[in-house]
Formats: structure tokens, C-alpha cells, sequence
């Protein structure tokens, strides 16, 4: 029926944000909002779609009315005018035989939190010279992040099966002139030849590890990728699981790390390569199920007119 097949879900609220430092006192009213929709019109197509907005205050430390130096260059303040975090998160979930899923996600705040950091200068007591440093304080900004996703399992015969699973992920942040994006991509691809009667699974698998992290002034990336083969045995009734994987020293991505920050008076960059790290290693892993408890083999309920007995 067209009723069973659409749902709706909506949910609302609203929190309060007090903050008072000295003679600021600043109190705001801040909204949570929900929304979920789900339509499932065939067996074979499904759709999910969904909203999220809600609001959270910064931490204690990012609205300090004070500053300290943190190291001989460095000067550290927070903020006490940062205004509430707003952030909105939408969704949808795409899925096709019950086998290929997509997905789509997407969040974005005109409030984040961020360490910015300025030149500034000061004269020394002892010397009577110039010292210059580089201070951070707190500044609301924007950033969004937005990732595709895909998912797929498909038995390819009775002892063959292939799952994927994708996902490529973009992060940007900015404050006045200063601004970084980042992309990043992730994956993972199992080939599976399982044994039933033996109860014994033997995979090859591929997977890339991608992840980045992106501030108006700092840029960080990393890609690793791994090829894997592996052998799994259940013994003991499947209480007791044991797993063997060798990792070749076979690699697409290059698995450099990078870092830099850019900002007047401090600039800083880090490399590095986190690709070999698991060449030619061997792992074993040994899982061992404990349980406990009695099976109840039938129970009979008396009642006026009948006796019920539930078999289990």
C-alpha cells in the first residue's frame, strides 16, 4: 500500500547558550531541528533521506578573556565574543537490489571554531629590541565537508564473492582572506573464495586509506594503499577463529604525508611516507568465543482451555 511505503519523521527543540565574562553576559536561544524521509516504493529500490541542524557552544578554553605564551614564539588568547557552532548535516541513502548503495553527505557551518593566527611584535624589558611572535586566537569561520560513497556485494558463483566499498571526501575552511581545501579518497575491494564444508575463507583484497584535515591556515593529507591476502579458519563448532594475512610490498599510491601552515610571522610544513610500513607483515589473529547459559527445550503454558506448548 502507498502508505506503508513513504515516512516521514521530524523532530524539533531548542537549547539555551548563556555566557558571561566580566561585564559580557550574552545569552541565545539555540534551535535543534530534524528531519528523516524514507521511501521504499519496490524490493528493489529504497531511498533515505534526512536533515540534521543543531547548535553547540565553544569550549571554556576558546572563550577565555586571557592569553599566555605557549613557547618562546608562540602567544595563545581565546575569544569571548565567539558566537554558538550552527551546523547543518543532510543525507541521502540510495539502494538498488539490496546490493549497490550510494550515498551522499554534506555539512557546513558559517560558525566553526578556529585557531587563527597574526604577527605581532613587542619590545623586551632586559634588551630594549623587537621581538616578534605569531598570536592565535579564536575566530568563528566556515568550513563544509562533503563525501560520495559507494557500496557492492555481489556473489559471483557459490563459492565466489565481491564486495566494494568507495568513498571520495572533500573538506574546505575559511576565515577572511585565508582558506584550504583538501580531497580525499578511500577504498576498499574484497575477491573471497569460501569453503563450507571445510569452513574456510581465502580473500585478496586491495584497500586505500586516505584521510585530510584542513583549518583556513593549516593543510594535512595522507594516501596509503595495501594489497592483502588472506586465509580464515573456524574450528571448535565456530568458537574458535583463526586468521592468517600477509601484506605484499606492492603499492599504486606513493603514501607521502604532507603538512604546512601558513600565517604572517609562522610558516611550517612536515612531510613524510607512511606507505611502507606494513610491507611484507605477516598477521595472525586467534578469536576465542565464550558462552554460557542452559537451552530450554520446550515450555507448556496452562490456561483455562488449552494447554500451549512453544517449542524452541
Amino acid at each position: 500500500m502507498p502508505s506503508r511505503q513513504l515516512f516521514f519523521t521530524f523532530n524539533g527543540g531548542i537549547s539555551a547558550y548563556s555566557n558571561k565574562t566580566g561585564d559580557i553576559h550574552v545569552t541565545k536561544v539555540m534551535p535543534r531541528l530534524q528531519g528523516i524521509i524514507n521511501w521504499v516504493p519496490t524490493q528493489k529500490f529504497a531511498l533515505r533521506a534526512s536533515y540534521l541542524m543543531q547548535t553547540g557552544t565553544p569550549s571554556l578554553s576558546q572563550l577565555m578573556d586571557y592569553g599566555q605564551f605557549v613557547n618562546m614564539y608562540k602567544y595563545q588568547e581565546g575569544n569571548p565574543d565567539l558566537k554558538p557552532i550552527t551546523t547543518q548535516w543532510a543525507s541521502l541513502r540510495l539502494t538498488f537490489w539490496r546490493k549497490l548503495m550510494l550515498y551522499a553527505d554534506y555539512q557546513f557551518t558559517n560558525t566553526g571554531v578556529f585557531n587563527i593566527y597574526s604577527a605581532a611584535s613587542m619590545t623586551t624589558e632586559d634588551s630594549g629590541k623587537m621581538f616578534y611572535y605569531a598570536a592565535g586566537k579564536y575566530q568563528n569561520g566556515k568550513s563544509n565537508a562533503l563525501s560520495i560513497s559507494l557500496n557492492f556485494q555481489q556473489d559471483l558463483s557459490r563459492y565466489f564473492s565481491l564486495y566494494l566499498d568507495g568513498k571520495i571526501t572533500h573538506n574546505y575552511a575559511s576565515y577572511e582572506n585565508y582558506s584550504n581545501k583538501v580531497w580525499t579518497p578511500s577504498a576498499s575491494l574484497f575477491l573471497s573464495y569460501n569453503l563450507e564444508k571445510q569452513d574456510v575463507n581465502v580473500a585478496l583484497s586491495y584497500s586505500v586509506d586516505g584521510s585530510g584535515y584542513v583549518t583556513p591556515q593549516t593543510y594535512q593529507r595522507v594516501v596509503t594503499d595495501d594489497i592483502m591476502l588472506g586465509v580464515q579458519k573456524n574450528l571448535l563448532n565456530k568458537k574458535l577463529t583463526l586468521a592468517l594475512s600477509y601484506f605484499l610490498p606492492v603499492h599504486i599510491t606513493k603514501g607521502d604525508w604532507k603538512y604546512r601552515m601558513h600565517s604572517p610571522n609562522m610558516i611550517q610544513t612536515g612531510w613524510g611516507n607512511e606507505q611502507f610500513r606494513k610491507n611484507n607483515m605477516l598477521e595472525f589473529t586467534a578469536i576465542f568465543r565464550f558462552s554460557t547459559g542452559k537451552q530450554v527445550r520446550k515450555v507448556t503454558l496452562q490456561t483455562e482451555n488449552a494447554n500451549v506448548g512453544s517449542q524452541f
